[in-house]
C-alpha cells in the first residue's frame, strides 16, 4: 500500500510539473514527464510544419514550365518525388521491454523541392471526369493523399516517443521507490501486460485518426476554405484545361 501510495503522490506531481517535493525529478530531465511531453509535443508540430508535405508550397519562379506541360504519365511523377533527403521521426531511446510494441522506423523524407505547382496538373490531368464548370471534389482527395503521406511516420513517431518517455518514467520511478530488486522485478511483472494494452490502445487511436483524416470523405468548417477553392478554380482553369 505504501508503494502505490508514494508511486501515485510521485506520478501526479510529474503530470502537474510540480518536481520541487522529490530528488527524483533532478535525476534526469526526461523523468520530468510534464515537460517531455510538451517539448516532444512542440517537436511534432515543428515537424508537421516543416516536413509534413511532400511537396513545397512556394510559388513557381517560372510559370511556363506549369503552361508547357501537356500529359504527364506516372513514370513522370515517380522521377519528380525521387528525393533521397530524410529526417528523423524518432527522438527517443526505446526500452528493451517495448521494442515489440512500438515502430522501428525513424526517418521519413524531407518536402521535395520540384514544382509543387507541375505536380498538381498532373493530378487533374489523371483525376478530371466530364465535370461542367469545376473539377471533381475526387481531385483533392488524391492530391491531399499524397501530399500527406507523411503524416503516418511523423504522427507515429510522436505517440511512439510518447509511449517510450512514460515506459521510462514508470521504470526508473519504480527503481526509486523500491530498493529491493526482486520486487522490483515482480512489480514489473505484473504492470508490463496492462501498460503494453495502454500503449498498443494509443497507437490504434493514432493510426484510427490518421486513416479518418486520409481515407475519409473531405470535409471542414473553415470559412476560408470556400474563397480559397474559388481561387484555386479560377487558377486551374487557366493553366491546366
Amino acid at each position: 500500500m505504501d508503494i502505490s501510495l508514494r508511486f501515485q503522490e510521485i506520478a501526479a506531481c510529474a503530470s502537474r510539473a510540480d518536481y520541487g517535493r522529490t530528488e527524483f525529478f533532478r535525476k534526469d530531465e526526461n523523468l520530468r514527464l510534464a515537460t517531455a511531453t510538451v517539448n516532444r509535443g512542440k517537436a511534432f508540430a515543428n515537424a508537421m510544419s516543416e516536413n509534413g508535405h511532400d511537396f513545397e508550397f512556394k510559388p513557381s519562379e517560372d510559370m511556363k514550365d506549369v503552361e508547357d506541360i501537356d500529359e504527364l504519365d506516372f513514370n513522370v511523377i515517380t522521377i519528380m518525388m525521387d528525393d533521397d533527403t530524410t529526417v528523423a521521426v524518432r527522438h527517443v531511446q526505446d526500452h528493451p521491454d517495448i521494442r515489440g510494441v512500438v515502430q522501428q522506423s525513424s526517418a521519413t523524407s524531407k518536402p521535395r523541392k520540384q514544382n509543387i505547382l507541375v505536380w498538381l496538373k498532373s493530378v487533374y490531368r489523371q483525376s478530371r471526369g466530364f465535370e461542367l464548370g469545376t473539377f471533381a471534389s475526387s481531385i483533392l482527395v488524391v492530391a491531399m493523399q499524397q501530399q500527406a503521406r507523411k503524416w503516418q511516420d511523423i504522427a507515429l513517431g510522436y505517440i511512439n516517443d510518447v509511449i517510450s518517455l512514460v515506459h521510462s518514467f514508470v521504470l526508473a520511478l519504480l527503481e526509486y521507490i523500491v530498493p529491493n530488486q526482486c520486487v522490483r522485478r515482480g512489480l514489473s511483472l505484473l504492470l508490463i501486460d496492462e501498460l503494453r494494452a495502454r500503449y498498443q490502445s494509443a497507437l490504434a487511436q493514432t493510426k484510427f485518426l490518421l486513416m479518418v483524416e486520409l481515407e475519409g470523405t473531405p470535409a471542414t468548417y473553415n470559412h476560408y476554405f470556400n474563397d480559397t477553392l474559388d481561387k484555386w478554380y479560377v487558377f486551374c482553369k487557366f493553366f491546366f484545361i
